[in-house]
């Protein structure tokens, strides 16, 4: 619920998020990402540890 209030969103539009039924627009990725304190394009960074 955290991620949703803080994403300005629903919690069932997150756990439809987790589940796969839905498709994220990017505004809304955008949203989230912020919420997680991270970046958008962390999220299609195909080596995301490769500098560790």
């Amino acid at each position: 619920m955290l991620l949703a209030e803080t994403s300005d969103s629903t919690g069932s539009y997150i756990g439809k998020l987790e589940r796969g039924e839905i498709n994220v627009q990017i505004k809304n990725l955008e949203k989230i990402a912020a919420a997680l304190n991270t970046n958008v394009f962390a999220y299609f960074d195909p080596n995301p540890y490769e500098e560790l």
